[in-house]
């Protein structure tokens, strides 16, 4: 082994005596079988970013411990640590330990280990800035609103972001929620894009299809799927969403 990589596995972090480093590496020593995936992510990141940030990183893996969001979840967290450009910084990490935390507390510990592996996904996609951010908040909205979807439309991450545009994405997972209301079943069909709406709304959008005339045409698909016209409008663009950073233009 040579010196360098035995710099990075011997580094030592200051910790508060009750900071979120001390207390995430106490808990990871009663866990045998997580011990090393965890070292694993934690050399990594401690070589790279500073105490505070780290301080931070431990405070999410802790709050994803503390909804019991199980071992998949954490392991899954861990890779995508690892994966972390260090230019970016560490608080995207922080956002997304947070945001899959409120994920486990409403959809369960599968949704929310779903959900950061699609991570890779959304990123690959959207990239690493606001769109990034816009999708974690509409995760974490549809695990609120519908929390027996959110594992399923995670695992179909790819098909419903084809489009690459985080507004279509917002928009797609707004009609679903509107369409299928309270009928679990329904959101649950669409969300794993068995509804035929939920592959036409998709199919639309990669047409670059206009708002305007994507709802014409889903209140006349609805009109002929259940015989009458639709009271209201079948559903409505995302509301516009405050961003300190400028948007990316694939956001446009």
């Amino acid at each position: 082994m040579s010196a360098a990589v035995r710099s990075v596995s011997l580094r030592i972090v200051p910790a508060q005596p009750d900071g979120a480093v001390r207390r995430v590496h106490l808990l990871m020593r009663q866990r045998e079988t997580l011990r090393p995936l965890f070292r694993s992510a934690w050399d990594n990141l401690a070589a790279r970013f500073d105490t505070d940030e780290l301080e931070g990183w431990a405070t999410g893996v802790l709050a994803l411990a503390d909804v019991n969001a199980g071992p998949s979840c954490l392991v899954a967290f861990w890779n995508i640590s690892r994966n972390q450009p260090t230019e970016e910084g560490i608080a995207p990490l922080i956002v997304a330990a947070h945001t899959a935390t409120n994920v486990c507390r409403h959809a369960g510990a599968k949704a929310a280990a779903a959900t950061i592996k699609s991570v890779a996904v959304a990123r690959r996609i959207l990239g690493a800035g606001p769109g990034l951010a816009r999708w974690w908040r509409t995760m974490d909205d549809l695990a609120l609103r519908a929390p027996e979807s959110v594992e399923s439309a995670a695992s179909r991450m790819g098909e419903i972001l084809s489009v690459g545009n985080i507004s279509s994405f917002e928009n797609f997972v707004a009609a679903g929620l509107k369409l299928a209301a309270g009928d679990k079943r329904r959101r649950l069909a669409f969300f794993t894009l068995q509804d035929e709406l939920a592959r036409r709304l998709l199919e639309r959008a990669a047409a670059g299809v206009g708002f305007a005339e994507a709802e014409r045409q889903t209140k006349a698909f609805v009109t002929s799927l259940w015989g009458r016209s639709p009271c209201c409008a079948v559903f409505r663009p995302a509301p516009a969403r405050r961003h300190n950073a400028a948007p990316e233009s694939r956001d446009r």
